[in-house]
């Protein structure tokens, strides 16, 4: 079993308009978050969302 941690920036903006980027560098989804979180106008907000996948990885033997 193998786990995968991923992370989605969604910024929602003054209009309701939704911008998501996704990162998979928990750095550089952190660095991206305060960047966004500063320049934020009124009516806007920024989140930053931690999601993770399970990978189920099987062995198979070779006779």
């Amino acid at each position: 079993m193998q786990l995968e941690e991923h992370y989605i920036l969604e910024h929602v903006r003054a209009d309701g308009k939704v911008d998501v980027d996704t990162y998979d560098d928990p750095a550089e989804a952190l660095r991206e978050y305060g960047a966004q979180a500063r320049d934020l106008a009124r009516g806007e907000r920024v989140k930053l969302h931690r999601y993770s996948t399970v990978v189920l990885v099987s062995s198979i033997r070779a006779k």
